[in-house]
């Protein structure tokens, strides 16, 4: 059974699916009061291939996590496999498939695109997964690490979320039991963001 929570140190992130401009009606903007028009929209092409080879990727046991992007986005992925490991994440989003309209490191961070997953391997199975993966939309976004940090780097390659993981669960935990925990924990990630 392959669960969400990060496996190792030194093994590789990928992002499986096309990050889009569409952040409507994500817990993005409603900690900013907007509503939006871009909602996500199911890709019915893309969205049963993308699940037939990351299952597939599984079955050859290529994939020993795997987390999808709906809630919250990439960010909120990443966050929530990091801290449920206990082990550090360094993602950079130059690595990940995206539209030409999703030009904003806000967008890129926190819309709710998909199909998307985020998917851990080993570094040994880098091009068995790489070569069925071929032919759909993915990329290397980063690595599992020892250190008790999340860093997202930027287009530039600059940190816009760089936090600590004992913060990260801590707020996760204390948001899990209000109403909206998604959209709150949305919000201290949005803050971590915005104080970068």
């Amino acid at each position: 059974c392959v669960t969400m929570d990060a496996k190792r140190a030194s093994n590789l992130l990928f992002i499986v699916g096309e990050t889009k401009n569409e952040l409507g009606g994500s817990h993005y903007y409603k900690i900013n009061g907007q509503l939006g028009a871009n909602v996500p929209k199911v890709d019915l092409e893309a969205a049963p291939r993308i699940a037939k080879k990351i299952s597939e990727a599984i079955e050859k046991e290529l994939v020993v996590s795997c987390h999808d992007c709906s809630e919250g986005g990439v960010a909120v992925a990443l966050a929530e496999m990091a801290f449920a490991g206990g082990l550090g994440i360094e993602a950079d989003l130059r690595g990940l498939p995206k539209s030409k309209d999703c030009s904003r490191v806000d967008t890129q961070l926190f819309s709710e695109s998909n199909p998307r997953y985020i998917v851990e391997v080993e570094p040994e199975n880098y091009d068995a997964f790489a070569r069925l993966m071929l032919n759909l939309p993915f990329g290397q976004i980063g690595k599992v690490t020892a250190e008790n940090t999340l860093t997202i780097k930027a287009k530039d390659g600059k940190k816009v979320i760089e936090q600590d993981l004992d913060s990260l669960k801590q707020a996760w935990q204390r948001y899990m039991t209000r109403e909206f925990a998604e959209v709150r924990y949305c919000s201290y990630l949005f803050q971590v963001c915005s104080a970068r």
